[in-house]
């Protein structure tokens, strides 16, 4: 049976191999192809690298609510703001269960940082009236 070399590196194939030796040689081919395929097709991405072209807010294509946004605000908020802007409890020390940000309008996708308070769970629970849930 005759030698046959790789497509992809030139090496020796092994037995039952077809055009590549390994599966890294067959990827770098499939990689090679589609972009070669994408520049032929006249992608202006090629060559910016992976994932270069993510967009923020509402201008990212996953963009469902802002939530997103809103836990990259929280931690700032978190090392910024050191107590309850409500009842002044000192949550410097504090676990993450035991603080929240809060919307103040109530509209979660509003998302803008004059919208948001820091709050202990305590007044957290007051401002939304939790205790009502107890009463059914």
């Amino acid at each position: 049976m005759p030698m046959k070399n790789c497509v992809m590196c030139g090496g020796i194939l092994p037995p039952r191999k077809s055009k590549y030796c390994n599966r890294a040689c067959h990827s770098k081919r499939n990689s090679l192809y589609a972009l070669s395929k994408r520049t032929a097709d006249g992608d202006p991405s090629v060559g910016l690298g992976k994932g270069g072209g993510n967009k923020e807010g509402k201008d990212n294509k996953h963009y469902v609510n802002g939530m997103g946004q809103f836990y990259k605000i929280r931690q700032h908020l978190r090392e910024t703001i050191k107590h309850c802007q409500a009842c002044h409890k000192d949550l410097t020390h504090a676990s993450r269960y035991e603080w929240c940000v809060h919307h103040i309008d109530h509209d979660r996708t509003n998302n803008v940082e004059e919208n948001f308070e820091m709050l202990c769970k305590r007044c957290h629970q007051i401002e939304h009236e939790c205790w009502l849930a107890f009463n059914k």
